[in-house]
């Protein structure tokens, strides 16, 4: 008969598995869970399209509420993958939740799209649509576990409660919105147009690629 493993053994071999498994398991991790729920929201903007074509809906109203029905899924995608991300992390669900909700923030909306800027100095201010990936929302998640978890060696009541939210939010959302936002947007743009020349040069690598 097998015999189960402590937790410190599973521990010690999940720590000394390759860094390359490692993030892919986590990946899995994040994403697996949400899998049913994106075929769902993939169906019914698919049925919703196929009525629309087979002339079941007397209006368009209809079929654009159905649509949003199967849409919302996608929409919200950032909030859902930065809880699971905090599960598969073991830190608080909720601050992850707020990390993953700050693209959708009226007030952080409407300073993206004017273009605002925080000082004198112009500091730069990520595109909007870049602060919703999952890249930038995995890695807020990330760098908040690790905050939290710098602060619970602190046994006050008082620490848990108001200090690992307060810091972990005004720390994480700014470098999100002007640090690795910025630095993924300008990636983004660079790969982008990389990929457009090569297509232009070297359609058959680009293809590859």
């Amino acid at each position: 008969m097998d015999r189960e493993l402590p937790s410190n053994e599973i521990n010690s071999q999940v720590k000394g598995e390759n860094p390359i498994s490692r993030l892919f398991d986590f990946i899995s991790g994040v994403f697996t869970p949400l899998l049913p729920l994106l075929i769902g929201g993939e169906i019914i903007q698919g049925i919703a399209t196929a009525l629309l074509v087979l002339d079941f809906f007397s209006d368009t109203q209809a079929f654009t509420a159905v649509g949003y029905i199967g849409g919302s899924v996608f929409y919200f995608l950032p909030v859902m993958i930065a809880i699971n991300a905090a599960r598969k992390l073991g830190s608080n669900i909720f601050i992850a939740a707020a990390i993953g909700a700050c693209p959708y923030s009226p007030g952080i909306i409407e300073l993206l799209q004017s273009s605002l800027k925080m000082n004198s100095d112009g500091l730069p201010v990520v595109e909007q649509q870049y602060l919703a990936s999952f890249i930038l929302i995995l890695i807020g998640v990330w760098l908040a576990s690790k905050i939290e978890k710098g602060l619970k060696r602190f046994d006050r009541y008082s620490i848990q409660l108001l200090v690992v939210p307060t810091l972990t939010l005004i720390v994480i959302v700014p470098l999100l919105l002007f640090v690795f936002g910025p630095l993924w947007t300008t990636l983004a743009h660079n790969l982008s147009d990389g990929f457009a020349s090569l297509f232009d040069d070297a359609e058959v690598l680009a293809g590859m690629l």
